[in-house]
């Protein structure tokens, strides 16, 4: 990705996870595995039929434990 396009990408990530932040509380997804599982929804897609796991890939829930750590195996 060329460097002024690479630029953009650290605020506007942080602008989104300062939003899922708050849309979090407002939802009442108190547990890290709450929040995993609505960032996983399947249901939700982008105009062009992405879903996360063609972003960022998925993750095992039983893989962390209540506070998001991963667990030691």
């Amino acid at each position: 990705m060329p460097e002024d396009e690479n630029r953009l990408i650290k605020p506007a990530l942080k602008a989104y996870i300062e939003g899922a932040r708050s849309n979090a509380q407002a939802l009442k997804l108190d547990s890290f595995h709450e929040r995993l599982a609505a960032f996983q929804n399947l249901a939700v897609r982008t105009e062009q039929k992405n879903d996360y796991d063609d972003f960022f890939g998925w993750m095992n829930p039983n893989l962390f434990d209540e506070a998001g750590n991963v667990r030691p195996r």
